[in-house]
C-alpha cells in the first residue's frame, strides 16, 4: 500500500518555506502530496477525515464555546473527490487536532467529553475499534487539542512536552505535568520528554500589532516552540524548527527515539505565530 498526505494551496501561498520542504521530502520518501484548493485556510487536520485501522472517519467540527474564533470552512466539503473509499460520518463532535492515534490507542483531551458527554469515550472505542485514553486539557488551550501535548512512539513509549520552562512563568503547568504523566503511566507508558521553547518567543508586540501581522491567527497565543507537533509519515519525520538554539535539542530527542526515521527540520517560525505547526497543516497519512 502507498500513502498520501493532504495540504492546502493556501499554505503554499502564505508559507512557502513550510509547504515546499514538506512536499519535497514526502515525495522523496515515496509519499504523494495532494493539494486541497477548496479552502482559504492553512489548517486542515481539524476537520478532514481521520484514518484509523485503514478506515476513514469524519467527525463533526465545531469550536463549541469559542464561536468567535476564526472558523474553518467545512461547508463546501473540501475533501470531496480526494478519497477512493467510503468515509464513515457520525455525529460525534471531535476536532482532528484532538486525536493522537497509534498502536491501537487514541489519546484525546477532556474536551471531547465536554462537547459530547461521558458516554462518548465508549462510543469512540466501539466505533474505532481501539482503546481511548483521556488526558487533561493543557492550561490556556481553549480548543483542547492533544496534538500539541504528546506523540505515541510505540506500544510502550510516549513522547510528551517538557513544561518545566513554561512552569517558571505559569505555575499551573507544574500540576499539569504531574497529572499528565500519572495518567499516561497508569496506561503502561514509559515517558520521554521533548523540549518546549514556547517562552523563547519575545512578547515584544501588542495584541493589536500581532493581529495586524497575523490576522488569521486563532488567538494571541502562538504555537512557537511546540516541537511535539511534528508529522511522521512512513520513515520520514517533519519536525518544526523555530530558528533558535533549542531546535538542535529537539532534533536530537526525536532522532534518539525514532532512530529508523529520517528527521527533517522545517522552518515554522512564522507559521507558529498563527497557533499551529506541522501536524496542524497536514491531513493524513492516508493509505491507498
Amino acid at each position: 500500500m502507498s500513502e498520501f498526505v493532504c495540504m492546502t494551496a493556501a499554505l503554499c501561498q502564505r508559507y512557502p518555506e513550510v509547504f515546499f520542504p514538506i512536499k519535497l521530502n514526502l515525495e522523496v520518501a515515496g509519499v504523494e502530496v495532494k493539494i486541497i484548493h477548496k479552502t482559504e485556510n492553512v489548517w486542515i487536520r481539524d476537520y478532514f477525515p481521520i484514518s484509523i485501522n485503514n478506515k476513514l472517519f469524519r467527525f463533526q467540527y465545531k469550536t463549541i464555546g469559542y464561536e468567535d474564533y476564526p472558523q474553518l470552512d467545512v461547508s463546501n466539503e473540501p475533501w470531496t473527490g480526494v478519497f477512493n473509499k467510503p468515509i464513515y460520518v457520525n455525529s460525534i463532535i471531535l476536532d482532528g487536532g484532538n486525536i493522537i492515534h497509534g498502536f491501537d490507542r487514541i489519546i484525546m483531551t477532556e474536551k471531547v467529553i465536554q462537547d459530547n458527554g461521558k458516554g462518548v469515550v465508549a462510543d469512540l472505542e466501539k466505533l474505532l475499534g481501539t482503546r481511548a485514553i483521556i488526558i487533561p486539557v493543557e492550561p490556556g488551550d481553549n480548543l483542547g487539542h492533544s496534538d500539541g501535548i504528546c506523540k505515541i512512539i510505540d506500544v510502550n513509549h510516549i513522547l510528551i512536552n517538557d513544561y518545566s520552562q513554561i512552569a517558571k512563568r505559569d505555575k499551573a503547568f507544574i500540576n499539569y505535568q504531574k497529572e499528565l504523566e500519572q495518567i499516561l503511566v497508569s496506561y503502561g507508558f514509559w515517558i520521554y520528554k521533548i523540549p518546549n521553547a514556547y517562552d523563547q518567543w519575545q512578547w515584544s508586540m501588542t495584541e493589536k500589532q500581532f493581529r495586524q501581522l497575523f490576522p488569521s491567527a486563532d488567538d494571541f497565543n502562538p504555537g512557537f516552540g511546540y516541537y511535539i507537533n511534528f508529522l511522521k509519515v512512513a520513515d520520514t519525520i517533519l519536525l518544526p524548527a523555530m530558528k533558535i538554539k533549542e531546535d538542535a535539542e529537539a532534533y536530537q530527542v526525536v532522532k534518539k527515539h525514532y532512530p529508523e526515521c529520517r528527521v527533517v527540520m522545517v522552518d515554522c517560525s512564522r507559521l507558529s505565530m498563527e497557533g499551529g505547526l506541522v501536524n496542524c497543516i497536514s491531513a493524513g497519512p492516508y493509505t491507498v
